[in-house]
């Protein structure tokens, strides 16, 4: 019934089609409304405790003065081999090297797109893979630091 909304759903969010359908059904079509019902929709798996077993190591250097680890953790290594996560991963990585002044990464506008958290960022690629990410820790080394 609402054909195009959905398939522009499915192609901007890469959400599952049936959760596309319904929330094109609930919004009647209006796109904009539709976008707010799938957010309702596709929430982001919450994390179980120890689920988070899995998971990268990537590390960054930018120009030989700065350093970075971001340890990002996931709950299979079939999704930690993901192009997605490692691309979440290379973004943190990143984030981290920029050193903002804050020292919460999970609240800082996110560097590509300042309208974004890093925390929604993350939710993003959680709800892509279907499984909850986490950052377990970031180590930054500056050679400007020292």
């Amino acid at each position: 019934m609402f054909l195009e909304v959905t398939k522009t759903l499915r192609k901007t969010t890469n959400a599952p089609i049936a959760l596309c359908r319904e929330a094109a059904e609930r919004a009647q079509g209006d796109l904009t409304q539709a976008r707010l019902c799938l957010d309702e929709l596709w929430q982001a798996p919450k994390p179980k405790s120890n689920s988070n077993v899995a998971g990268l190591l990537h590390a960054y250097v930018h120009q030989g003065r700065v350093g970075v680890m971001v340890d990002v953790r996931c709950a299979t290594d079939f999704v930690a081999r993901t192009a997605q996560f490692q691309e979440l991963c290379k973004e943190l990585a990143l984030q981290v090297t920029a050193g903002l002044e804050r020292d919460d990464l999970l609240a800082q506008p996110y560097i590509r797109n300042p309208r974004q958290s890093v925390q929604e960022l993350i939710e993003e690629t959680s709800r892509q893979v279907n499984e909850p990410i986490t950052v377990q820790r970031t180590m930054r080394w500056s050679l400007d630091d020292v």
